[in-house]
């Protein structure tokens, strides 16, 4: 059994001031490339803010790739180069449309015009935001380093071998192409979602940390900045809210178990919780291109050109974010639809024009359905199974239930529920919130409940049959609907009181303290602490840890004292030694569970215990200049013995090998025989 160390909540805290300066460079890199796009298109306040950080992920989708087609190594300067670019050309594309008079034209795409409204850096509403953006990112960070616990921690899953050795690799090899870097495991170069990675080199090659404490602050910054800068965007977008409700919003993007703290540990799923993070500015400017809002902030060339850009962000990112957003829009269109529908009914559009518009919007589905079978990962790199019953599993989504704990959210889910009914009452421009909602509620519950036979990988393969990631993918419209449901809440807890003739002061204190309270339980409620929980036992380290133990742990910080430079470590990478490169440097034979052994490695894997009477063993350690081995046991990161690896067998007791340095079981050997 093993045993996870209590949480010294203070001192936790206080070990991330050191990386103060990390963390400020990794908001700098999220916002700063992304905001000189948004201000050269004349975007401000929440309007820029919204946008900067999906804009900021296409500079560097981008700008990675062409950097390595130019020859151009990576660094800070790429993706700033990269924006300068997008905004220049956006600024030509604008000043082209307003020459021609299509700047913002409703005539294709709506059935009357709805001004473009400028937000203010500076105004009673843009304060009100940013205080509710700090409230959601205070809650983050609480619960963020609460989850991980050091800096320096690694979370213990099969994964993250890949992850953490990928922002090692392209600050070594300068390259942080989506379209090179699964080479790193070997083989052809294929594409890999490396935007995630790339975001975390920066912050490793410019702000002086390790790489772990790099992949832990870029992690902080998505979850407490990114997702609730984003979020607040599609809010303001997307609903009609009052000060009440945007402060709401604030709670709400922090009062869900299921995202980003479930992403934060399981998998670990890094590129999927930055794709999920930057989500909701994409639907909110979808919402404004097709004009199914509440506030436009767009014209119409600007957000078709941005989400231009943005899709390749997405793609980029993870692709199945990009078939989430491209699936989970799918009501937006489809209201549109409808909306022409009527307005040629009306007389309003006329039929000619009308036709041509279905016809335009009616592509959409035509472009998803192709890409639906196109963009989905094998069927069996998602194992996952049905767990539930269809029944139980609306259950969960309606009750935001906390997978793995057990147990449902009750009061955001109160809210949520209250504001996708008042939004479907009082039929408000809203509505396509709550479709799409109960649309991811829809796949949602067939990762948990379809069968294999019913079409399971058709359906929810893109997801890799995961539930995680579906759950994952329900707070960025619940918590919409929960800010709206807090304002209805609000206005009618308000209204019921001064029936009672209460004196005003009273009315606002009491409610107030009602909704602070309700606020509260949210951070407290048993889900949200089990998760928490879940997830620092994932990231301590401890003597049986499953990827990494305190004496594994030892021994790689004892590797430079022995090895030299240059050197290759053989290793299995199933037993967490493959981390030994994102730690020390030092290249090893695997840097994840899944690659393409060279000649040499395949036949030191399959015959090092053999090295004194095979004489090829020798040649392939001599031609790998891999003289040290490195033995972490049998406890393996997916409880499954690997029979890769023959020779490593019964290799310490063949003679082939010399204790260098050990650690209780564990050590560092050298491989003597040769």
């Amino acid at each position: 059994m093993r045993t996870i160390p209590t949480r010294r909540r203070g001192f936790m805290y206080s070990a991330w001031l050191p990386y103060a300066g990390a963390i400020i460079f990794a908001v700098f890199i999220f916002i700063a490339p992304g905001l000189l796009i948004a201000v050269t298109l004349r975007q401000r306040g929440i309007a820029a803010l919204g946008i900067a950080p999906i804009l900021s992920a296409s500079t560097v989708a981008v700008g990675s790739i062409a950097a390595a087609k130019l020859g151009v190594r990576w660094s800070i300067f790429v993706p700033f180069a990269t924006a300068l670019f997008i905004a220049a050309v956006g600024w030509a594309v604008m000043s082209l449309a307003q020459r021609f008079g299509w700047a913002d034209s409703y005539r294709w795409l709506g059935v009357s015009e709805q001004p473009v409204e400028r937000a203010q850096w500076s105004s009673r509403v843009s304060w009100v935001t940013y205080g509710a953006i700090i409230i959601g990112a205070l809650l983050l960070i609480r619960q963020v380093v609460n989850g991980i616990g050091l800096p320096e921690n690694l979370p213990q899953t099969y994964d993250v071998n890949f992850h953490v050795n990928a922002i090692r690799y392209i600050a070594e090899e300068g390259n942080a192409s989506s379209l090179t870097l699964a080479a790193m495991t070997g083989g052809d170069e294929v594409f890999y979602p490396g935007v995630w990675h790339a975001f975390a080199a920066l912050v490793y090659m410019y702000a002086g940390t390790s790489v772990i404490a790099s992949a832990n602050v870029v992690t902080l910054v998505i979850s407490a900045l990114v997702w609730p800068v984003s979020l607040m965007y599609l809010v303001r977008v997307a609903l009609n809210l009052n000060i009440v409700g945007i402060v709401g919003a604030g709670v709400a993007a922090a009062s869900f178990s299921s995202f980003p703290l479930v992403l934060v540990f399981y998998g670990v799923l890094y590129p999927n919780a930055l794709g999920l993070a930057i989500i909701p500015a994409a639907f909110a400017m979808g919402a404004q291109l097709v004009r199914v809002c509440a506030t436009r902030y767009l014209s119409s060339t600007s957000a078709l050109y941005l989400l231009f850009w943005s899709s390749i962000a997405l793609a980029l990112a993870h692709p199945n974010t990009l078939m989430s957003w491209l699936l989970f829009a799918l009501p937006l269109i489809v209201i549109r639809m409808v909306l022409q529908c009527v307005a040629m009914v009306r007389r309003e559009v006329p039929v000619r024009q009308g036709i041509l518009q279905l016809v335009l919007l009616s592509l959409y589905p035509i472009v998803l359905g192709v890409l639906w079978n196109i963009v989905r990962p094998l069927k069996h790199a998602g194992p996952w199974g049905p767990k539930l019953s269809d029944s139980q599993a609306w259950g969960e989504m309606l009750g935001n239930a906390s997978i793995g704990v057990g147990s449902i959210l009750i009061v955001i889910s109160a809210f949520t529920l209250i504001g996708a009914y008042t939004l479907i009452v009082r039929k408000d421009k809203g509505r396509w919130v709550v479709a799409s909602w109960l649309l991811v509620g829809l796949f949602f519950v067939m990762a948990r409940s379809l069968a294999w036979e019913e079409e399971r990988y058709f359906w929810v393969g893109v997801w890799y049959h995961d539930h995680y990631r579906l759950a994952a993918l329900l707070p960025i419209f619940a918590a919409p609907l929960a800010a709206y449901g807090v304002q209805t809440a609000w206005t009618y807890v308000r209204t019921k009181l001064a029936e009672w003739k209460l004196p005003a002061v009273a009315v606002m204190t009491v409610t107030t303290l009602l909704f602070v309270g309700a606020a509260v339980q949210t951070q407290r409620s048993h889900p949200m602490t089990a998760m928490t929980h879940l997830s620092y036992a994932n990231y301590v380290m401890t003597e049986d840890s499953l990827l990494l133990s305190t004496d594994e742990k030892d021994v790689i910080d004892h590797i430079p004292e022995y090895v030299p430079q240059g050197e290759t470590l053989i290793i299995q990478p199933y037993t967490g030694s493959s981390v030994i490169y994102a730690y020390t440097g030092y290249n090893v034979t695997a840097k994840h569970v899944l690659y393409t052994p060279t000649p040499e490695v395949e036949t030191i894997n399959r015959g090092l215990k053999n090295a004194l009477t095979d004489p090829k063993v020798c040649e392939a350690v001599r031609a790998a200049k891999a003289y040290y081995y490195v033995d972490f046991g049998t406890k393996q990161v997916d409880n499954v013995f690997s029979n890769q690896y023959p020779g490593f067998i019964g290799v310490k007791r063949s003679g082939v090998l010399t204790p260098v340095y050990t650690k209780g079981k564990v050590g560092l050997y050298k491989v003597s025989a040769c």
